[in-house]
């Protein structure tokens, strides 16, 4: 891959609704060929579509292409991606959503926040294990925390920063600050009883039910939603165990399965998909990819350097059948 760089897609920021003369006139020239990667998750699936260019100086306009910002933009939107990667290849209707909050008489800080939460993820594996079900995966997110005196002293290089996560998740979806954990997790036990292994306040235990199309992608930006696009989260994730981690998971999670082609889209395929992004009929990539069907799809062109940048989701024609990755 010597002429593309993941950060490149950052600088294909203009959607493409119609396949103007405009568009079609950037697809073929300059572009050597068309790379494809290919990520399936579960019963989904993402193909990317990127361009290699015929010369090293299209690269490095890209490379100059690409701002701070725009960056900042594309680790956040990749952040949420490999999440719904994750939930969608190890979880499914089976499986729980729990939220655990605390009573009125406690507001812990963060790190009370985690250790109660491995308390309680202990005791999970305990009955588990005591009812003989297998191991237990999952997935979580802490809001609603605020600073407290005490903790560690790398702190102090973030001043404020548990107030102004309570302040970011309060403006942006209305959330109460007190403190409060998202977590899916394996299906099994009887969720009156996994409620009652918090002890700590509420727990509120609901099966998962996934989307049709987009399987369980809604729950998943659910649970990271109060730190999309906040500058708080750049800053806070580089001290690891601060609250600008977006989610925990444990460590048996199945991966996403990743190949990448040279082959499967031409860009004559790519032209095509191009002039049928109006109606968006599926044709190219339901040929690309048999036992699969688009959900949706986005052209991006970029005024820097040739080509069109395409994402396209699909789901296997058979929904209702759930399988690991």
């Amino acid at each position: 891959m010597k002429r593309w760089r993941a950060e490149f897609e950052a600088i294909f920021d203009t959607e493409v609704y119609e396949a103007s003369p405009e568009v079609l006139g950037r697809v073929r020239p300059g572009v050597l060929r068309y790379r494809t990667k290919t990520t399936k998750s579960g019963e989904m699936l993402e193909s990317e579509v990127f361009p290699i260019w015929e010369t090293g100086a299209e690269a490095k306009r890209a490379r100059k292409a690409v701002t701070r910002e725009a960056q900042r933009r594309l680790n956040d939107r990749n952040a949420v991606r490999k999440l719904v990667r994750l939930v969608s290849c190890n979880f499914g209707r089976e499986d729980l959503m729990v939220t655990l909050t605390y009573g009125d008489e406690r507001i812990p800080g963060f790190r009370e926040v985690q250790r109660d939460v491995r308390n309680f993820l202990r005791r999970m594996k305990d009955r588990r294990a005591k009812t003989g079900l297998g191991e237990l995966k999952y997935i979580y997110s802490v809001e609603g925390f605020r600073h407290e005196a005490g903790d560690e002293p790398e702190q102090a290089e973030l001043p404020g920063v548990f107030d102004q996560a309570a302040e970011i998740i309060e403006r942006k979806g209305g959330v109460s600050p007190r403190p409060h954990v998202h977590m899916i997790l394996s299906g099994g036990l009887d969720r009156d009883v996994i409620e009652g292994l918090w002890g700590r306040g509420w727990a509120n235990c609901k099966r998962l039910q996934p989307d049709r199309y987009t399987g369980l992608e809604a729950v998943s930006r659910y649970m990271v939603k109060s730190w999309r696009g906040s500058a708080l989260s750049d800053e806070a994730e580089r001290t690891e165990g601060y609250p600008g981690k977006r989610w925990y998971g444990s460590r048996n999670l199945t991966k996403p399965k990743v190949t990448v082609s040279d082959w499967r889209m031409s860009r004559g395929r790519v032209a095509k998909a191009v002039e049928e992004i109006a109606d968006m009929p599926g044709t190219i990539f339901n040929q690309a990819y048999p036992g699969y069907e688009l959900v949706d799809i986005q052209v991006k062109s970029s005024e820097f350097v040739s080509g069109v940048y395409i994402y396209a989701r699909m789901r296997k024609i058979k929904p209702d059948t759930v399988r690991r990755c």
